[in-house]
């Protein structure tokens, strides 16, 4: 048993580090796309200054395609114990160089608490299974076979058996559907789910229709960390969408406006609990007490934040006492945008979903 958890373990932090290697080499070559064509060393040197600043980064370089060394930041250790991330950069489908990653691993294991709370099963069956059979051995004083019948035997991990689960849950209000009509609307909101789903894709995420103004998302809260990508997400989310209502449309070009606020849910089934739901119904509430275009987040939201010097907060807001019906805490606050390299490259990454937003989304479309 304590093999099989520590197998399952060392996977959770494997993939946390491949998916997050994977995507930051990828968006640091399209970073350096320019500064590589022109062999701008300098330019190079500089990215790869601020990227390396990220906590999870222990060294960045980039390399010639002979694999001559252009630019170094932090440490590049040549151990095989290191987890490295190599992306080609491109130009017109040509490869000029490539941009390469070396990760911190400590950054990304699950803390002792973390641990314990995703795998809590396994050390209470281990626990039980060891108390048990010292019991039996006292009173019977020979072994006792394990029963291995269907019911009594459990597998922490098996996805057999749903079970509600903690959700963030993101509402994107269109919050001026006065002027369309019902037909306008409804294609509105499919062209901003269109959108949306861009960055469901990326941060493994669902998106749905919940009302006739409102949008959906939600983001299985299933790391330590997950709070803070989910931030980068709904961040992000907001920046697709603001292309999209500066850019002219068919719907007699009527500027879209969206709000947008974040909850969590702790006991979340599945997408079609969205029209009973009362944390659904919150969360779209919060969205109506930010300003347009902002990003309300809840108190519970706030407080699962690790290392909230990440984002740009405004103060701490009191909603009207009472008004949200799934939670005691009536605070809610304002998110700006993420700070230093993230904002960087959270920006990037939004120009490059908005264009491929824009090359799909024309009237054939809706």
């Amino acid at each position: 048993m304590l093999i099989l958890v520590d197998a399952a373990f060392e996977l959770r932090v494997d993939e946390r580090l491949e998916k997050f290697g994977n995507a930051l080499a990828k968006t640091t070559a399209e970073l350096s796309t320019e500064p590589m064509l022109n062999e701008d060393r300098i330019g190079l040197s500089n990215l790869a200054n601020r990227t390396s600043a990220l906590d999870e980064v222990l060294g960045v370089s980039f390399h010639t395609i002979d694999n001559e060394l252009l630019a170094l930041s932090g440490s590049v250790p040549s151990s095989v114990r290191t987890p490295h991330f190599t992306h080609a950069v491109t130009a017109e489908d040509i490869i000029t160089g490539y941009a390469r990653i070396v990760l911190h691993r400590e950054r990304f294991s699950l803390s002792v608490v973390a641990a314990l709370a995703i795998f809590w099963p396994a050390w209470l069956a281990i626990f039980m299974s060891t108390t048990g059979l010292a019991f039996a051995l006292k009173k019977f004083s020979q072994p006792i076979p394990w029963n291995t019948s269907k019911e009594i035997h459990t597998d922490p991990l098996s996805p057999e058996k749903e079970h509600p689960q903690s959700v963030f849950m993101l509402a994107v209000n269109l919050f001026n559907p006065i002027n369309m009509s019902s037909d306008e609307q409804s294609k509105a909101l499919r062209l901003t789910l269109k959108r949306a789903r861009l960055v469901t894709n990326i941060y493994a995420g669902r998106a749905e229709i919940v009302s006739s103004n409102a949008i959906l998302l939600t983001f299985d809260d299933n790391h330590p960390d997950r709070c803070f990508e989910v931030l980068c997400a709904s961040l992000l989310v907001k920046r697709v969408l603001e292309g999209l209502s500066l850019t002219p449309w068919d719907i007699e070009k009527t500027p879209l406006t969206f709000r947008y606020g974040l909850h969590l849910c702790t006991n979340w089934k599945t997408i079609s609990d969205a029209n009973d739901s009362d944390y659904v119904s919150d969360a779209i509430l919060l969205s109506s007490l930010a300003p347009n275009g902002k990003l309300a987040i809840s108190e519970d939201v706030s407080a699962s934040i690790d290392r909230p010097e990440r984002l740009d907060f405004e103060s701490i807001l009191q909603s009207a006492a009472g008004v949200l019906a799934t939670t005691t805490a009536g605070k809610y606050r304002l998110v700006n945008s993420l700070t230093g390299t993230y904002e960087d490259l959270l920006k990037r990454q939004a120009e490059l979903l908005s264009t491929q937003g824009s090359s799909t989304s024309n009237s054939s479309t809706l």
